[in-house]
């Protein structure tokens, strides 16, 4: 069985703010007050649904500003295009925490839920497998279509508050330990369609004219 595993962590200022060389960061709007970070790295979530993922999230991260932490699992299915592909049973494990001011939970997890969506790399997979040489039960090769999304294997928000510059800011991310894929198409992909994810923060994630993208951040 293949195995991915999420963790929720808080990420304070300093973590953004010292990363790396080879990030690449887009800034959109210099007044805005939403930082989103993703890795470079990607990994597939077969067809586990980020609906799913960001309600569970939602019933853990509680209005009192504090997450539990115990794990939760998602089972799924993954299959990779073409004749042949690996295909088969996957487990999706998330683990929430995080702290946050009461009146800004539903904003972060929404935001951060809206640009997960709007850069995901989803679609239909076609994975066929070939009859095996000698089985004479085999009819003919087996077809299988499923709806499979690919995502960067870290996201992270944090909500930059004007009137406190000093002070570490509210923030959620979702870190991924196992990567099926060290590319960095998706979220280089959500660089190149920065105007997609401000627009999904902007104007959909339910936040109205609180909430607007200052960067975007490939680490």
């Amino acid at each position: 069985m293949c195995s991915q595993y999420f963790a929720l962590a808080a990420v304070i200022a300093t973590t953004i703010n010292a990363l790396p060389n080879h990030v690449k960061r887009d800034v959109w709007d210099p007044n805005g007050n939403i930082k989103l970070t993703f890795s470079s790295a990607t990994t597939m979530l077969g067809d586990v649904k980020i609906d799913d993922i960001f309600a569970s999230v939602g019933d853990a991260c509680h209005t009192t500003g504090l997450c539990d932490t115990n794990d939760i699992t998602f089972p799924g299915w993954w299959q990779a295009d073409g004749t042949g592909g690996t295909m088969g049973p996957i487990t999706v494990t998330v683990g929430p925490s995080g702290s946050y001011p009461t009146w800004i939970r539903n904003g972060l997890l929404d935001s951060l839920k809206a640009a997960v969506v709007a850069g995901a790399k989803c679609g239909d997979s076609t994975n066929i497998q070939p009859c095996v040489s000698g089985d004479e039960t085999c009819t003919g090769p087996v077809k299988t279509v499923a709806y499979q999304c690919e995502v960067p294997a870290f996201w992270g928000i944090d909500y930059q508050d004007p009137n406190a510059a000093d002070a570490a800011p509210p923030s959620i991310a979702i870190n991924v330990n196992q990567a099926l894929d060290d590319g960095d198409s998706v979220c280089s992909d959500m660089l190149s369609g920065i105007g997609a994810i401000a627009g999904a923060i902007d104007g959909g994630a339910g936040a109205g004219a609180l909430f607007s993208l200052l960067s975007l951040t490939c680490n």
